[in-house]
């Protein structure tokens, strides 16, 4: 693949004009591949038992709590094993995402809150997790580890 210099869209190799903006192509380099979110592992320390439980394969994660009467269940990491409902996390509290950036956290409109390293996170806004930050859900605590594989 080769990226247009002008719109950054991503075209295949021999071509001659970009698709979207119709800048010429001519003498643009392969692109570099683009990093996948399967190149890592996010490594979830919960601060108050010291247990760890390893993210690896997905593109998003869902953090919250799984609820027996529910129908369906829509969180991949599920607090309750941490007194999440004592500590205030929501069913569906906030949200690991993978993007060209690199993983950013979002809150998911919860009744407590999220805090990336102390600082408080407006709901639906993306947050940039850095390789090592503390995440607070409510009052439920973690250290959040990104690592290459």
């Amino acid at each position: 693949m080769i990226r247009c210099p002008n719109c950054k869209n991503e075209e295949f190799e021999g071509a001659m004009f970009c698709s979207q903006c119709g800048a010429t192509l001519l003498g643009v380099e392969q692109a570099e591949p683009k990093e996948s979110y399967q190149s890592y592992l996010i490594q979830v320390t919960f601060t108050d038992t010291d247990k760890v439980v390893t993210l690896q394969g997905k593109e998003k994660y869902v953090l919250g709590r799984i609820v027996p009467t529910a129908d369906e269940v829509l969180v991949d990491l599920d607090m309750e094993d941490h007194q999440g409902y004592e500590k205030g996390v929501s069913r569906q509290h906030a949200m690991i995402k993978f993007t060209e950036e690199g993983f950013k956290v979002v809150d998911l409109n919860s009744s407590n809150r999220t805090f990336l390293d102390e600082e408080e996170l407006y709901p639906g806004n993306e947050y940039v997790l850095a390789e090592n930050c503390m995440l607070r859900l409510g009052k439920l605590r973690m250290n959040i580890r990104i690592q290459k594989v």
